[in-house]
């Protein structure tokens, strides 16, 4: 987990959404400081600005991405501490799966990750790939437990400009 987060501090972001899903209260270290997770735009320059018209498109993206992660895990769960960056139609984000009422998932009950679990070589968050089409999110690529980041790859497999200006 640790090296999944060094890398996202790494990345230069132009801004960042930082939320969480709906009743939850956690922060996400982003730095010197901590940033709290509730819908809030964070320039590189410090200054934040209102959501909450990103709100409704980041609920939407957290609903796509909850349905194959639900499907894969076989539980219900919700995702906290979501890292979002957008490039035109793209979406790229982090997040820790847990279920409905904040608990851990038990990754070593589940038979895909035991091993993975048992060999210390697991991270509790996950990382996805969206894209809008059609006024829908649909999730490209999305990987469980990883402890590296699929960001550069991903990035030059779909020729992403993660440039605001562009």
């Amino acid at each position: 987990m640790r090296a999944l987060r060094s890398v996202l501090a790494a990345i230069p972001f132009a801004a960042v959404l930082l939320l969480a899903s709906p009743g939850c209260s956690s922060t996400v270290r982003s730095g010197p400081s901590d940033v709290s997770t509730s819908p809030s735009v964070m320039a590189t320059d410090g200054s934040s600005a209102s959501a909450s018209s990103s709100t409704v498109a980041t609920e939407a993206v957290l609903a796509a991405l909850r349905v194959p992660v639900e499907k894969r895990l076989k539980q219900p769960i919700r995702l906290e501490s979501a890292v979002i960056r957008r490039g035109g139609t793209f979406v790229y984000l982090t997040a820790e799966p847990v279920g409905p009422d904040g608990s851990a998932i038990d990754y070593a009950a589940i038979p895909e990750f035991a091993p993975a679990v048992e060999a210390g070589a697991f991270d509790s968050r996950m990382e996805a790939l969206l894209r809008l089409a059609d006024g829908k999110w649909q999730v490209l690529e999305y990987r469980i437990g990883p402890t590296d980041t699929a960001f550069e790859p991903w990035t030059q497999k779909y020729g992403i400009n993660w440039d605001p200006e562009e």
